[in-house]
């Protein structure tokens, strides 16, 4: 888990293209191709209702995406992906900041995620900090 204030979390947004109408179709299907779960977030992402999306275009086609959703002045990051080939190119961490900076203008004053070990220096460099493991269980799915 890593946490950090949400006013530390600044610094440029690249030019990035955004998806105007991002579907939960399309966020669940880049989530299953990059953690190669398939169908996994497909059968339970539903909706993108109270929640805020961001979603990266290269020639109209999804690259990357962020969410957040809001708990108590705590923005919280979930769902950050990157298709390998569009890695390190600033995409993931300019839709951190923009979520994170829409946060604060909803009055979030902190603002956490769950990172994964390939994901952890990339949420240092913005700011925030390890505040200790969380431990993950996964029901398999039946049949």
């Amino acid at each position: 888990m890593m946490i950090a204030p949400a006013g530390d979390v600044t610094g440029g947004e690249a030019p990035i293209e955004l998806d105007p109408a991002p579907r939960p179709e399309t966020i669940a299907a880049l989530n299953d191709r990059v953690y190669g779960y398939p169908g996994s977030f497909a059968r339970t992402l539903r909706s993108l209702d109270d929640l805020d999306v961001c979603l990266a275009l290269v020639d109209a086609e999804p690259v990357a995406c962020a969410l957040a959703h809001d708990a108590g002045g705590d923005c919280h990051i979930t769902l950050v992906v990157t298709l390998p080939a569009h890695r390190r190119q600033g995409i993931a961490s300019s839709l951190i900041r923009r979520l994170v900076r829409r946060g604060r203008e909803r009055g979030c004053t902190t603002t956490s995620l769950v990172a994964t070990r390939s994901g952890t220096p990339v949420y240092a460099r913005l700011g925030y900090r390890d505040v200790g493991p969380v431990q993950m269980w996964e029901r398999p799915a039946e049949g």
